[in-house]
């Protein structure tokens, strides 16, 4: 029983990072929010597309559409 409940761990842990590495080398800027519509991650294709600073601004849920706040969350 633990030894199955390590290997599912383990197994989680490297989905998570086949996921991160997935998200990080992707070519197109990736942004995620939560469900009430903050900014809660980006990948670097987005950094440098939209010229953010990774963790700065993440307060800041009218980063990509300021006029459509409160229309779509």
């Amino acid at each position: 029983m633990a030894f199955h409940r390590l290997q599912m761990i383990m197994e989680l842990k490297d989905s998570e990072e086949r996921l991160k590495t997935i998200f990080e080398a992707s070519p197109i800027p990736v942004v995620v929010f939560s469900p009430k519509g903050q900014v809660e991650m980006w990948n670097t294709a987005a950094e440098k597309t939209y010229s953010w600073k990774k963790r700065g601004g993440l307060e800041n849920s009218t980063l990509l559409y300021p006029r459509i706040k409160g229309k779509i969350f």
